[in-house]
């Protein structure tokens, strides 16, 4: 049994988490399919049966039991009432209540007070400050296992309290200070269209709590103990699952301390961890090596007698609050005279940046721990930090003469330096040389042995991964002093030995061959030169290579591992592609840490237009680098600054790939793929703690992982939501991009007009979209590649291919959708995209508004200082007006009839007092301009306060006279507007408070608008041009809406006027209990409104006075738009003397029954009939004038126009035959009449749901010879070839095919392409799919009622056109797919006559 909420959110019943026995007692969603759990009751004792039972005790206790004895799990409620009732709510919690008290949110128990590892909407984590209570979540410990983790979530209160994220005792993530409107140590998420959210510290609790922003929408927060992390849930309903929005930890630089004591993490430097300003690192040497635990220290130590001075820090999250010290009371001011006079005082700031960032002190003293640096000037805080008082900007001067004269020294100790470690490296090598690094031909290498290089850096041997559960043996190469054994290279991935008998040996003809027992072979070499005397070394670079021992070039290898990597790539190893053999070097990871074989995740070259490195899972692209730009990939930030290691892309005719090289051979760095994570991992390594530290990561955020923001999508991290649409382009679906489901990718806000021109606009600091549709061109410039894009109207977006050249080099071309896009803050990182858009949506004007701008400057400075001394007037006038206000507080009458006067101007500060700080408790609700709260005066007034969006895009003028015409609507049953409050960038207006309640819910609700007497229609004010609530501006237009914009009505009061009931528009309750006399006056007000001319409408001042009185009325006459519903007739045409304007709306039944309504203007030579179904209607048929016209939906699918009275059945008026969509139906023809030039061809849909033509077409090509041609925009995508008389010569034959056969017609008068159906019960289309840029067939299966794929054009890459460039041919079934022709060879390449790789423009074809 279960216990379901009122509107059935959650459940409450037993469940079985995983795949355990043990049974809970739980809360979970109850309308999802996973049954999602947000609440245990009994996490500590599990019932092992399915005896358990829920109850509740006489004293109100509720207490499950098992084999209704034993007590496993009870509240703790110690009052006793007469009526408990235990009721599961809407928002998902449990209480306990009395049945008879009559305030229902009286609760004596309630789940939300010991939450499990979920927090819902509405649920407090934080500390009772009376009782010392506390609600923290805690983690499951595993996914099949709710007992209690070690990670725990809540209020941490040492000083000023935050959110801290715990392992066990230890701080593990912390959000940093609350600032007022949100958290230091998180970016600014208010924006977000899912939730709110507040962190409420007063005398009585701290807490923090979160509300959803829309009902309809599920979002929870979860502790995740695998992963150590917590994250948010957004539900996505259309598939029906869990869709991540955010997680915390989300870097790096969220671990708590990571950068040791005044160190700041950056997440966009290499390394992340740098000291503050004024502070260096305490121990350099392990610093380096990328040990930040020992922090920075001063530059210059401080004196506080003598006087110290602070510096600020921007952007920074606040450090941590161990050693905090908070004063509400004291200003900025105040709080610095305060930390100058203590010397333990290290930094200060302002603990709430809501009222002008001058109230309230916070002070720390010891050490800085976990500061973060943000970006964005919305996120973090500003911090004061003490510093020596030569550390302060007014001794720049002086700090610079003094670098200079230590540059020296430095220079003169690092060359000692240098020559000690020179000596010292030698002498290990000395003491190394003794260990053997080679094997020849008469040695071998037995399990047991090593090979170590001669410097000592690295071995090779067999080993076992897991040595206590596995036999398995392996051959590999490790490092020599890592006490770990980490490996870096395996020989026998795929087959291990099972036992001690490997032996590796060098054979005759120079192959190394690895065998068990001395027999089998479960490894080899593929080197086929055969040398006399073959020697196989381990080198210092981890390399093992197999050279000739007579050969004077050591660096001659015949055969080299680093050929073949494993899962980790070292310094001096190439990943990438040998272009002259198609030889492919990528790293593939352990499928896992025990099991050596090649897993799904790989990472190489990425060889589709212009060369990247690319993670793949499978054959699925995981995360792209982007473009290398000439100094680093588009997608990666610049990490040339980092001490640690040095990296290059090299792309020439011979070869591309990917090295890195140590900026210290003291060093040691590796990279590695993890197929667990999902990551590529670069490691440095730590001599003092002989360990591997993390150095970075790929992908590094959401915004890595491949496509995340779908096509022309930006992922920025730094914004919530974290994907945004490019600059002229909207969500394609906009409600699933407000439930954060990207997939839909965006589109152009307006649509492009190549043949008018388009323009493009530049997107800075950008990662390259995915290059699977790019051009290439490596001498061109910048201006001839703008120019080169402009004339192919599929070229979606351009830049230069190198941006190191001042004014870059080369160019980079993309068609179709961009795709992977990522943003930068950085100028260093990423590159200039410029994308095409509308020519509406470009800048071009700026510079005709900027000389505009020049001539009216001096206007304007005259205007203004006009409009300064008019304020000045003004704001003394109505200093004079509030003073006369004052005294006559009582006459309220006489204020409302007094429309000039000034509305009261609300204080910040007063309305903060009254809404306590806008507090979740006093929200009311939320509309589309912004929330709403209850508020009190101090006089003890109540109010409600509008919370205006910040996005309105409103200045002050706008705003004051927009409040000052609201005043004017001002009505004794409209809500009265008392004010408003302006502060910084806030917009608030302030309302009388309604207890009982908006209209709506009265007029609304079935039972409750019966107690109204009086019916008032409301209007909200918006324009014509607005679609959704959320807006930019507000709306400038009140009143009505001409009906010239209201075509689509449901009922014509007009038909119920003349025919005398009127009354039966309105509501039956209306016309029993109203004035009837009053709402039949309003009907025939309200017909006047509507009338066809403007001119015999009357003025809104009439509208008032014809309200307010009895006099007679004018008779309405017909209104300008009807809508009737009565059977299909054929009106003769009107006698040529004869005009009329009537719009009538008929109905007819098809022979397939289909309802068509149809829309008839009578009065010229033609006749336009508006098809449409519902309240949609869709522009259909022009024709010539027919006395009987007749419509017809024929059995083929052809929708016809004819003579009734022709005698030709077949004799059309019109057809929609002749204009195709997306899909061509048998009988159909695709072509062109000669005669007329008029062409018939398929256009595919934009996308599923929206039916507007798409850039890809079918149809019939003459230029020349005829043939069908596939195209995408104007370019072509896929021909046929010429037609043989029994089929085209590009195709393949499809005559045999039992379903359809086909014709192509080529005469004097057509040409078009034809198909008919085999079988009259066989169903077949063919259809354009806009996303997939191809033609396909679909045959009707009638078993399983579905559309089955049967047929697609082009079907691989020798059906794309002109594939192989000039002269070349594409042949499937040989690899590489183009070859040359016969006498022919690759113009720009190899001279075998094969093609590696294909550029237009690049590569092309000659004899």
């Amino acid at each position: 049994m279960t216990l379901v909420s009122n509107d059935e959110s959650f459940a409450l019943g037993f469940f079985s988490p995983g795949t355990s026995n043990n049974r809970y007692l739980g809360i979970w969603y109850h309308n999802d399919p996973m049954q999602t759990v947000v609440w245990v009751a009994n996490r500590v004792n599990p019932i092992n049966d399915s005896t358990g039972m829920l109850k509740i005790e006489s004293s109100g206790r509720v207490v499950l039991q098992v084999q209704n004895t034993t007590a496993v799990w009870s509240t703790n409620t110690t009052a006793s009432v007469q009526n408990p009732v235990l009721q599961l709510l809407d928002s998902g919690n449990l209480v306990v209540r009395d049945e008879k008290d009559s305030n229902p949110e009286h609760y004596l128990w309630q789940s939300f007070d010991y939450p499990s590892d979920t927090m819902l909407p509405g649920m407090k984590i934080g500390i009772d400050l009376r009782t010392g209570f506390q609600r923290r979540l805690t983690a499951w410990k595993s996914w099949d296992d709710p007992s209690p983790g070690d990670l725990t979530y809540g209020v941490e209160l040492e000083g000023g309290p935050e959110m801290g994220l715990w392992k066990g005792l230890r701080k593990y993530a912390m959000s940093g200070l609350w600032l007022g409107d949100r958290f230091s140590g998180i970016r600014d998420v208010r924006s977000n269209s899912i939730y709110d959210y507040n962190f409420v510290w007063n005398k009585k609790e701290a807490y923090y709590i979160f509300s959803l922003k829309n009902k309809s929408v599920l979002s929870r927060v979860v502790l995740n103990q695998t992963e150590s992390v917590r994250k948010r849930y957004a539900w996505n309903p259309e598939n029906q699952a869990w869709d991540m929005f955010s997680k915390r930890p989300s870097d790096d630089c969220d671990i708590y301390g990571l950068c040791g004591p005044n160190g700041n993490c950056d997440y966009n430097k290499l390394p992340i961890c740098q000291c503050l300003r004024a502070f260096s690192p305490k121990w350099p040497e392990k610093w380096k090596s990328s040990d930040y635990s020992g922090g920075c220290i001063h530059n210059k130590p401080l004196n506080c007698q003598t006087g110290d001075g602070f510096i600020p820090i921007m952007r920074v999250k606040s450090p941590d609050i161990t050693n905090l010290q908070v004063n509400k009371a004291t200003n900025l001011k105040e709080c610095e005279a305060e930390c100058s006079k203590n010397c333990s005082c290290m930094a200060y700031t302002n603990l709430d940046f809501t009222r002008g960032g001058d109230s309230s002190c916070a002070m720390w003293y010891g050490g800085l721990v976990d500061i973060k640096q943000f970006q964005s000037d919305s996120d973090g805080m500003k911090l004061f930090i003490r510093v020596s008082a030569s550390e302060t900007e007014h001794r720049k001067k002086a700090d610079v003469k003094l670098a200079l004269i230590l540059a020296t020294v430095i220079a003169a100790f690092s060359g000692f330096l240098l020559v000690v470690s020179y000596i010292s490296r030698r002498r290990r090598k000395l003491q190394a040389s003794t260990t053997i690094d080679t094997i020849s031909r008469s040695e071998s290498l037995t399990d047991g042995k090593t090979l170590v290089s001669n410097g000592g850096s690295f071995a090779l041997g067999f080993f076992s991964p897991d040595t206590s559960n596995s036999n398995n043996r392996y051959l590999g190469i490790w490092y020599h002093n890592d006490p770990n054994q980490t490996v870096v290279w395996v020989a026998n991935r795929i087959n291990p030995i099972n036992g001690s008998t490997g032996v590796l040996k060098i054979e005759s003809s120079g192959k190394i061959v690895l065998q068990v027992q001395n027999t089998t072979a479960v490894w080899s070499t593929n080197s086929t030169v055969s040398v006399e005397d073959p020697v196989l070394q381990l080198l210092d670079s981890g390399n093992l290579v197999l050279r000739d021992g007579n050969d004077i070039n050591p660096e001659n290898h015949l055969w080299q591992s680093f050929d073949y990597p494993s899962d980790t790539m070292l310094p001096g190893m190439k990943i990438g592609v040998d272009l002259r053999t198609s030889f492919d070097r990528r790293l593939s990871a352990w499928k896992n840490w025990d099991d050596p074989s090649p897993g799904d995740l790989t990472y190489g070259v990425e060889l589709e237009g212009s060369p990247e490195m690319v993670l793949m899972k499978g054959l699925e692209k995981y995360y792209l680098t982007g473009l290398w730009i000439g100094s680093g990939f588009s997608g990666v930030r610049d990490v040339r600054s980092n001490p640690i290691f040095d990296y290059d892309f090299v792309w020439n005719e011979t070869e591309i790939y990917f090295t890195f090289s140590l900026k210290s051979k003291s060093l040691m760095s590796r990279v590695v793929l993890n197929q667990t994570e999902s990551v590529r991992k670069r490691y440095t390594w730590n001599p003092e703690s002989q360990t591997w530290e993390l150095f970075s990561m790929r992908p590094s955020d959401y915004c890595d992982r491949y496509g995340l923001c779908g096509p022309n999508g930006n992922c920025d991290y730094n914004k919530l939501p974290v994907c945004q649409c490019l600059t002229g382009f909207r969500p394609k679906w906009p409600k699933r991009w407000n439930t954060s489901e990207y997939s839909g990718g965006c589109i152009h806000i307006k649509p492009l007009n190549c043949q008018t021109g388009d323009e493009f606009i530049t997107i800075r600091r950008v990662k390259s979209p995915a290059i699977t549709n790019p051009w290439v061109h490596k001498t061109m410039n910048l201006k001839e590649c703008k120019a080169e894009c402009s004339r192919n109207c599929s070229c979606m977006a351009y830049s230069n291919l190198d941006v190191t050249g001042g004014d870059g080099s080369g160019c980079a071309m993309w068609f179709g959708d961009l795709v992977d896009i990522k943003q930068f803050q950085s100028d260093s990182d990423g590159m200039d995209l410029y994308i095409r858009v509308s020519a509406s949506e470009t800048e071009l004007k700026k510079k005709a508004k900027v000389k505009l701008a020049i001539i009216l400057a001096p206007v304007i400075a005259a205007l203004l200082g006009l409009l300064l001394v008019v304020c000045y007037i003004r704001g003394t006038r109505r200093k004079l007006e509030d003073e006369v206000e004052d005294k006559n507080l009582e006459d309220k009458e006489n204020k409302d009839e007094n429309e000039d006067m000034e509305l009261a101007v609300f204080e910040f500060d007063t309305i903060i007092q009254a809404t306590d700080t806008f507090s979740f408790r006093n929200k009311l609700g939320e509309g589309g301009f912004g929330p709403v709260y209850k508020g009190t005066l101090a006089n003890g007034q109540e109010i409600a306060v509008k919370r205006l969006s910040k996005s309105s895009g409103q200045g002050l003028n706008e705003f004051k006279n927009e409040v000052k015409l609201i005043a004017k609507l001002q009505h004794r049953n409209l809500v009265r507007l008392l004010g408003c409050c302006i502060h910084g960038e806030e917009r608030m207006l302030v309302y009388e408070y309604m207890p009982n309640g908006s209209l709506d819910s009265f007029i609304f609700d079935q039972t409750r608008r019966e107690e109204l007497t009086w019916y008032f229609g409301m209007a909200r004010t918006f324009g014509g041009d607005q679609t959704e609530a959320n807006t930019n501006k507000i709306v400038g237009t009140y009143g009505y809406m001409a009906p010239e914009y209201a075509i689509d009505g449901l009922f014509s009061i007009w038909r119920l006027w003349t025919e005398g009931k009127p009354s039966d528009a309105a509501y039956e309750f209306l016309a029993e209990t109203g004035d009837v006399p009053e709402l039949l006056r309003s009907i025939h007000i309200s017909l006047l409104c509507v009338q066809q001319h403007p001119e015999e409408r009357p003025s809104m001042s009439s509208v008032v006075l014809m309200l307010g009185s009895h006099n007679e009325l004018p008779s309405p006459k017909q209104p300008g738009f009807l809508f009737y519903n009565k059977p299909f007739e054929a009106y003769p045409s009107p006698d040529n003397n004869e005009s009329s304007s009537r719009n009538e709306i008929s109905s007819l039944q098809t022979p397939r029954d289909s309802l068509i309504v149809q829309l008839i203007i009578k009065g010229a030579n033609f006749q336009f009939i508006l098809f449409g179904a519902g309240r949609r209607k869709c522009p259909g048929i022009l024709f010539g004038s027919v006395q009987n016209p007749v419509l017809l939906l024929l059995d083929s699918g052809n929708l016809v126009v004819r003579d009734e009275n022709d005698s030709s059945p077949e004799s059309y008026v019109w057809q929609s035959f002749d204009y195709p969509s997306d899909t061509s139906l048998p009988g159909m023809k695709v072509g062109v009449d000669l005669r007329t030039g008029f062409d018939r061809r398929l256009s595919s849909r934009k996308n599923w749901d929206d039916p507007s033509p798409g850039d890809l077409t079918y149809g019939v090509g003459i230029e020349g010879s005829p043939e069908i041609v596939l195209r995408k925009g104007l370019e072509k995508l896929s021909v046929s070839g010429l037609w043989n008389g029994n089929g085209f010569n590009g195709a393949p034959n499809l005559r045999s095919s039992s379903i359809f056969g086909y014709d192509f017609v080529w005469n004097e008068n057509d040409v078009y392409y034809i198909f008919f159906l085999k079988n009259k019960s066989v169903m077949s289309r063919g259809v354009l799919n806009e996303t997939q840029n191809a033609r396909e067939r679909y045959t009707w299966n009638a078993e399983t009622q579905t559309w089955q794929l049967s047929l697609i054009l082009p079907n691989g890459y020798c059906d794309i056109y002109g594939h192989c460039g000039p002269n070349g041919n594409c042949d499937d079934n040989k690899l590489p797919a183009c070859q040359c022709l016969t006498q022919f060879r690759p113009k720009n390449g190899p001279k075998d006559g094969t093609l590696r790789t294909i550029r237009e423009g690049v590569y092309t074809l000659s004899h």
